[in-house]
């Protein structure tokens, strides 16, 4: 089953750049993900097992730096990326 989830990941302090370019590029490194980034959230498109264990794997390298941030996730049983939905 294919899935999309749409992150946005707000580290809680003032120098956040290097915390969500590093997620979204240790993101980009995993073969079988098709990855959309704005300025507002990355949209990742794939098989379920490797999304979340994409997440779950690329999201402890942040987490462990010890600055308090925040994911927030949308979940879409379906991959968006080649959907009819998109029109």
């Amino acid at each position: 089953m294919r899935i999309s989830v749409e992150m946005s990941l707000y580290p809680l302090q003032s120098e956040y750049v290097d915390e969500i370019l590093g997620f979204i590029n240790a993101l980009k490194k995993i073969e079988g993900l098709s990855l959309k980034t704005n300025t507002m959230s990355t949209q990742i498109h794939g098989e379920y097992d490797l999304v979340m264990s994409s997440i779950t794997e690329c999201l402890k390298i942040p987490f462990e730096s010890g600055v308090p941030m925040s994911l927030v996730t949308k979940f879409l049983n379906l991959d968006r990326e080649h959907s009819v939905l998109n029109d």
